[in-house]
């Protein structure tokens, strides 16, 4: 068995020789063909004028070692370009994003300027001939979801040009084929084997936002590229049975002084935290799941005490079965009854408040019946209402005779956020509380 190995590996080190041999061969050839044809290949000095092109400066925008690949197989994008493809077509916002703004850069048309009255006229008679509105909606989708679109002139000696016509290339199998320099010689597809080459003269190559950066200076940036890490979360979370999310406390919490002493911002931060969500997928609800996510992760939350805040908590003792404490049961805010009268005789189910939809739905009313619901909130006013038209970051809640003006003049919309927030404000939150068992505490209040 060990001279077997060892037969294998010397054949196998024949055969990588022979491999580098062969890869040394068709290098020297391509740059010999290169040289001989004006393409720019630098000398072990770099800067030189006896491979460089003349115009072509001096400064790089690749290493020179990597010239060669780049100038026979094109240069390696570094982004994964059907990714780009997989969200432009899966994910309905991003999709609809794209179209819209493909649209609208193309909306107006276009005009050809400059050059002969009759050069103009012919090039714009061959526009309408061949729809070139179209093609510039597929170069605008492929610019803003690749960076880069890529035309290739259908052209013949024996074809008259007023039959040439555009054709569409998938920016995922183009590379562009250039020196260190920046020079482009040319393209290459690369969905079949041989690969298809191209010269520079026959593609026409569109970029969206080119940047001076190794590959953004060939290649353009895509659209998508700022939502990946974003998609990437949110696949996550659709994909996970459950999700909790802990972060920093607000500055006041209703029962936190029931369990604690005052504290500064400071203290708040390194000593207590919130669990702000709590999430599990519909099919892996009611095995205990949430409960299960609590209890294993609160000693993982870093801090001596935690927090939380829930609605479900009245109905469902998820948290306590996790070891939190129900500390105290928040009421409803009963500064604001006024208002659940007057929408209650205008038909408003006080249950469905917290849907914008539903509120809008039933917004259809009467001047008289919205004047109604506009006395009721100027009548029975709570800080949050004043929040929503605050103006000035001095006054967080802005001024009462500001606060009265505003809901006079607001608009639907505005009205039915108000109304929403309310719904809001009739929720019965209960207050729970954990602190490590591991932890010293700072004289807490004992229940």
């Amino acid at each position: 068995m060990g001279d077997f190995l060892c037969l294998l590996a010397v054949v196998l080190v024949f055969l990588v020789l022979i491999a580098m041999f062969l890869l040394m061969l068709v290098i020297s050839r391509c740059k010999s063909k290169f040289t001989s044809v004006g393409v720019v290949m630098a000398n072990s000095s770099y800067v030189n004028t006896k491979y460089k092109q003349r115009g072509s400066g001096v400064g790089f925008v690749s290493q020179p070692n990597t010239a060669i690949w780049d100038l026979v197989w094109g240069v390696t994008p570094i982004e994964d370009l059907a990714k780009y493809k997989d969200l432009a077509t899966r994910i309905p916002y991003i999709a609809a994003s794209i179209r819209v703004k493909a649209n609208m850069a193309i909306s107006n048309g276009f005009e050809l300027e400059g050059g002969e009255e009759d050069v103009r006229v012919w090039l714009m008679e061959w526009c309408n001939k061949h729809n070139f509105l179209q093609t510039l909606r597929v170069v605008a989708w492929d610019m803003m979801v690749y960076g880069n679109a890529y035309q290739e002139l259908c052209s013949d000696e024996n074809v008259p040009p007023e039959l040439w016509w555009l054709k569409g290339l998938d920016p995922c199998h183009m590379r562009v084929r250039r020196d260190e320099y920046g020079n482009v010689f040319g393209y290459i597809q690369l969905l079949t084997f041989p690969p298809v080459p191209f010269t520079a003269q026959e593609i026409m190559h569109f970029k969206n936002e080119p940047k001076s950066n190794w590959y953004e200076a060939i290649y353009g940036t895509s659209e998508i590229r700022p939502l990946l890490l974003n998609q990437k979360y949110i696949d996550s979370y659709e994909q996970d049975m459950a999700t909790i999310v802990y972060s920093y406390p607000p500055p006041a919490c209703y029962g936190r002084r029931l369990v604690l002493p005052r504290m500064t911002i400071k203290e708040l931060n390194e000593k207590l935290c919130i669990i702000n969500r709590i999430v599990v997928h519909p099919k892996y609800r009611t095995i205990g799941l949430g409960a299960k996510l609590i209890r294993e992760t609160l000693p993982l939350a870093g801090t001596a005490y935690v927090e939380m805040i829930a609605v479900m908590a009245k109905y469902n003792p998820f948290a306590e079965k996790a070891g939190m404490q129900k500390i105290s049961p928040q009421q409803s805010v009963d500064s604001v009854s006024g208002i659940s009268e007057v929408l209650s005789e205008l038909g408003f189910d006080l249950q469905l408040l917290g849907s914008e939809r539903y509120v809008k739905n039933k917004l259809k009313l009467t001047p008289d019946q919205l004047s109604l619901v506009k006395k009721a909130f100027i009548k029975n006013k709570h800080p949050r209402f004043k929040k929503e038209f605050t103006i000035g970051r001095h006054q967080p809640f802005g001024s009462t005779s500001d606060f009265n003006k505003a809901v006079q003049n607001a608009d639907l919309n505005k009205i039915a956020k108000l109304i929403k927030l309310f719904g809001v404000l009739l929720q019965t939150k209960v207050y729970l509380f954990w602190s490590a068992p591991f932890e010293k505490k700072e004289n807490p209040i004992t229940l």
